[in-house]
């Protein structure tokens, strides 16, 4: 579901939601977020990617601990084309994270690709 929790569309594709707190480094200029997180209490994990304004895609792992929060990492930097980011999440999901599948997913729809490309 896309939620407006920032100047751009934030897709929530998991259990758990990223509160205010977790997303208020995140840059305001993206073009949208698509991301998957479970909260475990004192850590969590996930997968977040993003459009940037360059057109291009950045990802962050949202694996954490209490040490820190789940969006330290995206920095809203979009060094990536599409594929690659693809690609990634396909090496990913094999390694360790089916749920990477599901952002994959959302990331064709958004960009209008079907999976068959």
């Amino acid at each position: 579901m896309a939620r407006q929790k920032k100047n751009f569309p934030v897709h929530d594709l998991g259990p758990d939601e990223l509160n205010e707190y977790a997303m208020e480094n995140i840059p305001d200029d993206l073009i949208y977020l698509v991301y998957w997180y479970e909260n475990g209490g004192y850590d969590g994990s996930g997968v977040a990617v993003w459009k940037a304004p360059n057109g291009k895609f950045g990802w962050e792992n949202l694996s954490h601990c209490s040490c820190y929060g789940p969006c330290d990492g995206i920095d809203g930097e979009g060094g990536f084309e599409l594929k690659s980011i693809l690609i990634d999440l396909d090496r990913s999901t094999d390694n360790c994270c089916p749920y990477f599948q599901d952002v994959k997913r959302k990331l064709m729809e958004l960009e209008g690709k079907s999976v068959k490309e």
